[in-house]
């Protein structure tokens, strides 16, 4: 007996956390009217005169003939019956929804491109799930079938030649600026030779009165802090915007200023405590 009874109570809770969703919704709506389920807001716009509707979920919109079922943006619905008159406003239809009970048994079934996801049915799949085509992803970009998110470069203003820096698993890996008298770090001599290739130029040196040939500088800014490294010396290290030739010295561990000391003149004075002195503050808070 005992036995039974734990049975059926294991019963009645599986019963209990079932998915609601899975079982069908019918629901009245009047032209114009939402119902909300899962998060996802069904609208709807229209109904015609054979019985047809016209509905909309989350911004995708379908026709559904009368008695026929349709799955719109992963919700299955049932052009159950409708109500027709002349005034739009009056019209009303009873919807049957629910959700494709394949889109959640965690099996790749239907025409899902990854388990639960993608397809034509389920909703799309997260990033580095499989896919076929873009709206199998949740981000929207399908790359050698899997989802991919890319970060979105912001082409920077150029006063010489923009050059994409390419694609990498189907995303755009950003821009440099090339003709802008810097060679940058992803730039060289074959990307933007007229920034990175050393020329020859000649001049007069009107005070000695001769002929001066020599190289033009070539200047890095890696950090992108306005300062150049390289022939032009401006930066010790290239790698951190926050030191350059020109900075402001700042504790940080770090020669900020390139003169060869680190925090100098900002050194964190040290007092001495007594063991008195530290009993008296943790007992009165003195000191």
């Amino acid at each position: 007996m005992k036995f039974i009874r734990y049975l059926t109570f294991i019963l009645i809770i599986l019963v209990s956390i079932m998915p609601v969703l899975s079982a069908p919704k019918p629901v009245f709506l009047d032209v114009g009217d939402r119902f909300v389920i899962d998060e996802k807001t069904i609208t709807l716009e229209n109904v015609g005169e054979g019985g047809a509707i016209l509905v909309d979920v989350d911004g995708v919109r379908e026709s559904i003939s009368a008695s026929n079922t349709k799955t719109v943006n992963g919700i299955e619905i049932t052009n159950d019956e409708t109500y027709y008159t002349n005034e739009v406003s009056e019209r009303s239809a009873i919807l049957i929804l629910n959700f494709p009970d394949d889109c959640y048994d965690s099996v790749k079934n239907q025409d899902e491109t990854d388990v639960d996801c993608g397809g034509s049915i389920c909703e799309p799949c997260n990033v580095g799930m499989m896919c076929i085509e873009d709206s199998d992803c949740l981000d929207g970009i399908c790359y050698d079938n899997k989802c991919v998110k890319c970060t979105n470069y912001v082409a920077p203003v150029c006063s010489g030649k923009l050059i994409s820096k390419g694609t990498e698993n189907g995303c755009n890996l950003g821009y440099t600026c090339c003709e802008d008298g810097i060679c940058s770090e992803w730039e060289d001599e074959e990307i933007c030779p007229d920034d990175c290739e050393p020329e020859l130029v000649v001049y007069v040196n009107e005070e000695k009165e001769e002929l001066v040939e020599e190289y033009r500088p070539i200047c890095y800014d890696k950090d992108q802090d306005g300062f150049l490294s390289g022939d032009c010396n401006e930066d010790c290290d290239d790698n951190d915007p926050y030191v350059n030739n020109y900075a402001y010295e700042i504790l940080d561990g770090k020669d900020n200023n390139c003169d060869g000391e680190i925090d100098e003149g900002l050194e964190i004075e040290t007092k001495e405590v007594s063991f008195f002195k530290k009993i008296f503050s943790k007992l009165f808070g003195w000191f």
